[in-house]
């Protein structure tokens, strides 16, 4: 809260203003970082999630480390897919790789993938959802809810949430991994095919003769539950280069570490 009253003021006039918060001897206030959402806490690791008998472990999923054993036979192109099992809010990360084994030639990048809402077909006509075409005859369509006279059903608790704000069908609360139908204007839609993908960092070059990249970032960026973040690296004449490896940790904020 500012407090505006009796507060001196300067040679023109403009009122001194005092925050309403910790401050230093000197008055200066005391600021203090925090770009995520209040009440989330921060989690480093090199894994995304895994999920076993529908119990969730965090961190103890796919390691996003890329390897090539140098054996004359691999691809230059590989890629590794985590999946978070519920949403998080990711700020930064860090890459780390051997100078001499890496160069100019070589690309790696970070990206989110979107993966589509399973539906099924409904026989009777008493389900959940129907399916809309979004361009004739591609095959790809918007998930629209139904009221028990749908001819698909959709288990909200696989969907996968898409923001399109104002657009959407879907209101969907991320920390609940709640989704609640709606007549339109929503923010969210469901799909029921994968989107590209998105990228947060794109064809970034092994250039670095310290063998690691870090990104300090200020604000995050939501990974909605059932989102998949992943490492791909291009290994330029991968098969006459010899064994290698690259690979990385993040930073991200969630309501659990548990």
């Amino acid at each position: 809260m500012i407090d505006f009253r009796n507060k001196p003021e300067t040679a023109t006039g403009v009122p001194h203003v005092h925050l309403d918060a910790p401050s230093e001897p000197d008055g200066k206030p005391v600021m203090v970082p925090a770009p995520f959402t209040d009440g989330l806490y921060m989690f480093v690791s090199a894994r995304g999630d895994s999920l076993t008998d529908g119990v969730v472990g965090r961190g103890e999923g796919t390691k996003l480390v890329l390897s090539w054993t140098g054996d004359g036979y691999e691809d230059e192109e590989k890629e590794a897919v985590a999946t978070f099992h519920e949403t998080v809010e990711m700020h930064d990360g860090h890459m780390d790789f051997d100078p001499d084994d890496w160069g100019f030639d070589d690309e790696w990048s970070v990206f989110i993938r979107i993966p589509a809402t399973p539906v099924t077909e409904d026989a009777y006509g008493t389900g959940n959802c129907n399916l809309v075409e979004i361009i004739p005859y591609s095959g790809l369509h918007v998930i629209i809810p139904a009221a028990g006279d749908g001819y698909y059903n959709v288990d909200l608790s696989t969907a996968v949430a898409v923001p399109d704000e104002g657009n959407g069908f879907w209101d969907y609360d991320p920390w609940e991994d709640e989704f609640t139908p709606t007549a339109g204007g929503a923010d969210f839609q469901l799909f029921d095919f994968q989107l590209s993908d998105l990228y947060l960092v794109r064809n970034m070059i092994c250039s670095s003769r310290m063998g690691y990249w870090e990104l300090d970032a200020y604000k995050v960026e939501p990974i909605y539950a059932r989102w998949q973040f992943g490492l791909r690296c291009n290994r330029a004449n991968a098969a006459s280069r010899g064994a290698a490896t690259i690979g990385g940790h993040y930073t991200c904020f969630r309501e659990s570490t548990e």
